[in-house]
């Protein structure tokens, strides 16, 4: 797996922990990319023990992501919108805060504040040619509190994000396993009647 980044990469280290604590088996994080040379979640990824590298363009992530060659591709808190031939060539996923197709793009949390809505939350899906439209993997609602700023609801929301991105990891993860068990013969079952 490689992870996309821009940031502080809160997201990604959720995922890291969870792969390095055996909840999502089978699955390494393999590389850490960010558009942003200086990410702070380049030194936390180092910390454990994983290769980074910085990217200048779009041109230079689809060619690392060629030679890196990875099952699943996930951006997390990568603020760059990918072109369509890496989501045609790798499994992406992406998580963004709120319940899609409500408040896609950005400043989604305003936007939920701006619509008196009741429920908020974050959904992870795979990413596609458009922004924040792809198929929902998993989503997780998060209530709206009548005195909430965008500060407190994206909290309670990234806190969401931390269990609910390693989960949806582990259910991909374990789709491309069944379906290469599949394809390999590996995927016969004998039942007993």
């Amino acid at each position: 797996m490689v992870i996309l980044i821009s940031g502080r990469g809160s997201n990604m280290e959720a995922i890291i922990r969870a792969v390095q604590a055996g909840r999502i088996p089978n699955v390494s994080v393999r590389h850490v990319i960010s558009n942003v040379a200086d990410a702070p979640g380049m030194e936390t990824a180092r910390r454990h023990g994983i290769e980074c590298s910085a990217i200048s363009d779009m041109g230079e992530l689809a060619t690392r992501l060629r030679q890196l060659k990875p099952d699943i591709v996930c951006m997390a808190g990568f603020m760059r919108i990918v072109p369509p031939e890496i989501v045609r060539e790798h499994t992406v996923l992406n998580i963004h805060p709120s319940l899609l197709p409500m408040y896609p793009g950005l400043h989604a949390q305003r936007q939920a504040l701006e619509d008196d809505a009741k429920w908020s939350g974050c959904t992870v899906h795979y990413a596609d040619e458009g922004v924040d439209t792809g198929p929902i993997i998993v989503q997780y609602a998060v209530p709206v509190r009548p005195d909430d700023t965008e500060e407190s609801l994206s909290g309670r929301i990234l806190e969401k994000e931390h269990v609910v991105y390693p989960h949806a990891v582990m259910l991909v993860a374990g789709r491309i396993a069944r379906e290469r068990a599949q394809v390999t013969g590996g995927g016969a079952s004998t039942r007993q009647r």
